[in-house]
């Protein structure tokens, strides 16, 4: 049996480079004091009293930025910047998670922090930032719900929110409320929430009472239509132009709106029977023409 000293005996500089050399090689990136002690015989600290410091040391060592932590050296925001579009290129897209981008990457996730944020660098990079990264409030989910219902003339399956037009992921709405089934009873608890009486007969003679409107959504204080309204209007019109009869599922590139038939601005009313649906391409250029 061979006995051999646990100890190194040999403490010159170019055998401590060596040995960074050879733990970077065994090593996950970046090369850190605590996986160095975990993986040789000699102490971190005592190479990183020799060289003034860690990061030094692994720079004589002849070691890339990458194998540097994040925490001990700060990586210019254009290098993040270049990166994420090289990966953008790599990958043939504009959105792509934190977890894509250090799949694809030598840089690690510890790039994105502080004042450069994963958000932040993406947008500057030109670049879109992934749906499930986004901060939505309730009002910008039941809004894309709305959206994306309106896109298929139904309620649209879990599946179909990972798609477009959706701009919020699916599991946005879970984090937020717990299953997909819940997000859509409270979108359609919102829905008959905002609600405006419709004409009721009175006896046989066909007569309809005034309607009455609920103050807060009387048209004489608001201009905007409210969510609920909106989509009573455009399962009403069978979510097509009432003027073209085109709809977003069957035709690339349109999008309806709710539209007020007597102009708002000249005293038309945020009521059922003064909205229409419209597409885009119909309401281009109508201004405030009363037709």
């Amino acid at each position: 049996m061979k006995f051999e000293l646990n100890r190194p005996t040999d403490y010159s500089d170019e055998a401590f480079l060596n040995e960074i050399r050879r733990v970077a090689r065994l090593v996950d990136r970046p090369l850190t004091k605590a996986k160095f002690n975990t993986n040789s015989k000699y102490s971190a600290s005592t190479i990183e009293k020799r060289f003034k410091g860690w990061i030094s040391a692994l720079e004589k060592a002849g070691l890339d930025k990458f194998y540097c932590h994040t925490d001990n050296i700060k990586i210019p925001t254009n290098e993040i910047i270049t990166e994420l579009r090289r990966v953008s290129e790599l990958l043939k897209t504009n959105s792509f998670t934190i977890r894509q981008f250090t799949d694809n990457s030598t840089m690690t996730q510890y790039v994105f922090k502080g004042d450069n944020g994963f958000n932040k660098l993406m947008k500057l990079a030109g670049l879109e930032i992934p749906k499930i990264s986004r901060k939505y409030n309730d009002e910008d989910c039941f809004e894309n719900l709305l959206k994306v219902w309106t896109y298929y003339g139904r309620q649209p399956n879990y599946d179909e929110m990972k798609n477009e037009p959706s701009s919020v992921g699916p599991k946005a709405y879970v984090i937020r409320w717990g299953s997909w089934t819940k997000a859509l009873s409270l979108f359609l608890e919102k829905v008959n929430s905002d609600t405006i009486d419709l004409p009721e007969e009175i006896g046989n003679n066909g007569n309809a009472k005034e309607v009455e409107y609920n103050r807060k959504l009387s048209p004489e204080e608001k201009r905007d239509i409210p969510l609920g309204i909106r989509f009573k209007v455009l399962k009403r019109d069978c979510y097509r132009c009432v003027i073209c009869g085109r709809s977003p599922a069957m035709t690339v590139g349109i999008e309806l709106h709710v539209d007020h038939i007597f102009p708002f601005s000249k005293g038309g009313k945020t009521q059922l029977d003064n909205l229409r649906t419209l597409c885009n391409e119909c309401n281009i250029g109508k201004s405030d023409i009363i037709e």
